[in-house]
């Protein structure tokens, strides 16, 4: 009897995915795929690879974009790739990196994006270890409304010690995932 229970727990354990990519059927798991100008998050569950930051860019289509357009400036004395990035925070969710553009030095820049994507930071860091934006590269960064009408003379100057917040390279967002707000139940005033 004890033999027969213990043959049972065994064949139960063999029948269990090791991993996503172990499906019963044995097809791989599900794939999600970035679509430029589409937030670069993936969604919970979804097995992939995360793309490539360097390769966000926004889709926008002539009849349908503005452009958003300014300088970044930088006074200190440290060298690296400017980076600029574009990102939409929504209630409860770790920022989205929209698009991505990249500069031998501070210059002047311009960037075609679809009209109506809403609230969004512009971000520049100064990426000095080439390593990507991180906590201690020069930055700065602005809040910005992106609707029907061109944003232009946008000025990031970017500073040694900024104070992103929320935003800083490497913030933990786990906070805002793991107790989101729930959705109000009040009736929109007319």
């Amino acid at each position: 009897m004890r033999m027969t229970v213990m043959m049972g727990f065994f064949l139960l354990l063999a029948g269990c995915p090791e991993s996503p990519d172990n499906l019963p059927d044995g097809s791989p798991a599900a794939q999600a795929e970035q679509v430029p100008g589409e937030p670069s998050v993936q969604p919970p569950g979804i097995a992939g690879e995360v793309p490539d930051p360097k390769s966000t860019r926004f889709n926008a289509d002539a009849e349908d974009s503005i452009t958003l357009s300014g300088t970044l400036s930088y006074a200190g004395e440290q060298t690296g790739t400017v980076l600029l990035q574009v990102l939409t925070v929504a209630a409860n969710q770790p920022p989205s990196l929209m698009h991505h553009e990249e500069f031998e030095a501070p210059s002047t820049f311009s960037l075609v994006a679809p009209k109506n994507v809403g609230s969004a930071r512009l971000i520049s860091f100064l990426d000095t270890d080439d390593d990507g934006p991180s906590a201690t590269d020069p930055a700065a960064m602005m809040s910005i409304e992106i609707g029907t009408q061109d944003l232009t003379d946008l000025s990031l100057l970017l500073l040694d010690e900024p104070d992103l917040g929320d935003m800083t390279p490497g913030a933990d967002h786990s906070d805002a995932l793991a107790n989101p707000t729930p959705p109000s139940t009040e009736t929109p005033a007319e």
